[in-house]
């Protein structure tokens, strides 16, 4: 695969990803879908793309370390649930942006978790993205913090759990096996609640969108599986955190957000953040000849 187009599929990934969370935005606002049909949709399409895609190359999916890729699917089910959550009460670029502090908590969890060691600058890092974090949350006083960006910052904290189960899991598994463990427990988990509770829009206008988006969504982390093995973790974590721009573009110009001078700020603490410890990561992953934690970008999203 050629240069120019494995980053043109790590980028097309992060426009994909933020056009998945646009339309997620959408069905919410005009059709008051709630997070957990719009989860379900997520899973089901995705579950049906990789069963096509196992069924079509005959690969088979057997997982090992079968805790490590159960837990996986767990904590990455409901960092996406807890995204499509967070849009229900707070705007797409909040959303997104506390969706994207996930490697602050593998940096912040890794640590205790799995004994690894974090720098100074590492350190200095950390306080940079969560002084960006409060500044994001804008939390005053005696009117609280709004619920949507606590779920975000939950689903941030959620997917670094996911990232740290992959770590193990990814030694053992394919990309498609774990993929395909994740939509299964998805489903499984979401698919009984919109059953058995009221609330859900089953019109054709809205199931068109939520269908449109989840497609987009799984065609996101798709494009990432087939571009992240051909450029450095470094690279992949900086088109990573565009999505944050794409999103927010997509917030301002269809939805009307406005970016306060907080958000403006504690955004770019957040991705400036992000991208120096995902550089950490990569060279100290580097030395220990691990390539796991770009592995866990191209499953997520």
């Amino acid at each position: 695969m050629g240069g120019p187009i494995r980053h043109w599929l790590v980028v097309s990934s992060a426009v994909f990803f933020a056009a998945s969370g646009g339309l997620a935005k959408w069905a919410t606002l005009n059709y008051h879908a709630p997070a957990w049909q719009i989860a379900l949709s997520r899973y089901v399409v995705g579950l049906v793309l990789v069963l096509s895609y196992v069924a079509i190359t005959g690969k088979q999916v057997r997982p090992r370390e079968r805790g490590a890729v159960f837990l996986r699917a767990v904590f990455n089910a409901a960092a996406i649930l807890l995204f499509y959550a967070a849009l229900q009460h707070t705007t797409l670029t909040n959303a997104t942006l506390l969706n994207l502090t996930y490697p602050v908590f593998v940096a912040i969890l890794g640590p205790v978790l799995l004994k690894e060691h974090l720098s100074r600058g590492g350190m200095f890092t950390l306080a940079a993205a969560l002084l960006g974090v409060c500044l994001v949350i804008d939390p005053e006083f005696g009117r609280g913090v709004n619920r949507g960006d606590i779920m975000g910052l939950f689903c941030g904290i959620s997917a670094a759990g996911a990232v740290l189960m992959l770590r193990r899991a990814r030694r053992v598994n394919d990309s498609i096996t774990i993929l395909a463990v994740f939509y299964v427990v998805g489903t499984a988990i979401t698919a009984p609640v919109v059953l058995v509770t009221e609330g859900s829009n089953w019109s054709a206008p809205c199931l068109a969108v939520l269908g449109v988006g989840s497609f987009l969504g799984v065609l996101g982390q798709f494009a990432l599986t087939l571009g992240i093995g051909h450029v450095t973790a470094a690279e992949a974590s900086i088109v990573s955190t565009s999505r944050a721009i794409f999103a927010t573009t997509i917030g301002v110009v269809f939805f009307s957000e406005v970016i306060g001078l907080n958000v403006l700020v504690g955004g770019t603490l957040v991705i400036g953040s992000v991208i120096v410890l995902s550089r950490l990561s990569s060279r100290s992953m580097g030395m220990a000849g691990d390539s796991s934690e770009a592995s866990a970008r191209q499953d997520r999203g």
